[in-house]
């Protein structure tokens, strides 16, 4: 995935350096002043989304160009992967669980859930096509990027770019971790290799992963037709790290944006609160996934109704109208949007609360042609009740 179509100035991050440098790059993030904001509302009379998040960012910030998107291009079709479910197959006896794959984003990206053992880990490598992200479910892990460590946590979140030797251990028993990978195509890698282990050498080269050697070494040299050297630095954002904002009494907290990914994606982590969803809209410019790590919602989209619950995964392409209603309480959420700016969205808008309709139409979000009716949550039937 390329760089984001939007015209953003950067962000405030801490110093990073060049790993080649063998100093420190990686960006440990602390949470953001939080600031309160009025929340979502439906204007009736414009023909725009209303969407109101508070910003911790500083002024200045520089409006995105007109998102242009190609009337031709095919909708996807939305899903729900429910937890426990998806294409498995086992790799030095750890299992990958593939969430969402290229074929079903169109190619953007893959996800999988990886229930890694300590001792199955590959060996040192670089991906010359995709970046990656690890958010960590549960347990530890030690990520050797470049000359520099990493060590993660259940709640971390760790971006590896494209283009550098990077291994990782597990330093607990095993660790369950969420694996993005923007460009899609390492789903089929992973499958390929779980049916022909002995090809190993020759599917990684069709898919663009190259041995190296300990990590800290510098990366090998490359061919002339080989993709440029990344340009990206790796960083982790701690489970209490990123900026946070409030909206209507929930928390959206940012753990990968614009500047860090290079566009290809931006991760949230929202504490989503019954009664502060937004209305129904469409986004013309990025995809949506929503994994709930606790909680239950539902979600109505193409004539679809998806009730998910924790461990699930919902996938939301562009292009299409949707809603959705926290069920219980209180719902925590990663939400993925692919390629990045969403996380921009919600950040310009807040400083520029007047220009709801030319902020819809810069960032690719426009209402709902009309109003999405939500399926009932599902009831439970109390104990000794009459049938």
């Amino acid at each position: 995935m390329g760089a984001s179509e939007f015209e953003l100035l950067p962000e405030q991050t801490t110093a990073k350096q060049d790993p080649a440098a063998g100093q420190p790059s990686g960006r440990r993030q602390r949470p953001g002043v939080e600031l309160v904001a009025v929340g979502f509302a439906a204007l009736v009379s414009a023909a725009v989304v209303v969407v109101y998040f508070a910003n911790g960012s500083s002024s200045g910030v520089k409006l995105a160009s007109q998102v242009n998107i190609p009337s031709h291009r095919p909708l996807l079709v939305p899903f729900i992967v429910h937890a426990g479910a998806g294409s498995t197959v086992t790799l030095r006896g750890s299992r990958y669980v593939t969430k969402a794959s290229s074929d079903a984003t169109g190619g953007a990206f893959s996800l999988l859930q990886i229930d890694l053992h300590h001792g199955s880990e590959p060996p040192p490598h670089i991906h010359h096509h995709e970046v990656e992200g690890f958010y960590l479910l549960s347990g530890t892990m030690v990520f050797k990027v470049g000359q520099q460590t990493f060590r993660a946590g259940t709640g971390d979140f760790v971006f590896l770019p494209k283009g550098i030797v990077h291994g990782y251990q597990v330093t607990s028993g095993v660790a369950r971790v969420l694996l993005l990978a923007v460009p899609g195509g390492l789903d089929k890698f992973f499958g390929a290799l779980a049916r022909s282990p002995a090809l190993a050498r020759q599917l990684s080269r069709r898919y663009g992963i190259q041995p190296a050697g300990r990590p800290g070494q510098a990366a090998p040299p490359q061919s002339a037709t080989a993709p440029p050297a990344h340009t990206l630095f790796p960083f982790v954002t701690l489970a209490d790290g990123g900026l946070s904002v409030i909206l209507r009494d929930s928390r959206y907290t940012i753990k990968a944006d614009t500047q860090g990914t290079g566009g290809a994606f931006a991760l949230l982590q929202i504490d989503l609160h019954h009664g502060s969803e937004p209305p129904a809209h469409i986004h013309n410019h990025e995809a949506e996934i929503f994994y709930l790590l606790s909680g239950t919602m539902v979600f109505s989209t193409g004539g679809k109704a998806f009730q998910a619950g924790a461990g699930d995964l919902v996938f939301l392409p562009r292009g299409l109208q949707h809603a959705y209603e926290v069920t219980s309480g209180v719902a925590n959420v990663l939400l993925l949007a692919v390629p990045s700016g969403l996380e921009q969205f919600f950040k310009v808008f807040s400083k520029n609360p007047g220009l709801v309709q030319q902020l819809g139409q810069k960032f690719g979000i426009q209402p709902g042609a009309a109003p999405v009716s939500l399926p009932p949550p599902p009831t439970t039937k109390k104990k000794g009740a009459h049938k």
